[in-house]
């Protein structure tokens, strides 16, 4: 039997340390460029960036969340050690 999986679950929930959360995107870059770990690589050739809940109304005007991926979306930061 074959499974299609999505890339996106229905309810995504990421748990993250506060060190983690950046200001804007041009800083996420830099710390890919400058990475001694992807150095030699470069850049990855592919990211998934999450901003939180999609929307759309491209179909009869109806409001629809989470149309292309998270219907809901939990964030949890750890503070402490």
């Amino acid at each position: 039997m074959l499974l299609s999986v999505s890339l996106l679950p229905s309810i995504h929930v990421a748990v993250i340390k506060k060190e983690q959360i950046l200001s804007a995107m041009k800083e996420r870059y830099a710390l890919l460029k400058y990475d001694p770990d992807t150095r030699g690589e470069g850049l990855p050739h592919h990211m998934v960036i999450i901003s939180g809940l999609s929307k759309t109304a491209d179909i009869a005007f109806v409001m629809v969340h989470g149309a292309h991926g998270p219907r809901a979306l939990y964030l949890y930061v750890i503070t402490g050690e």
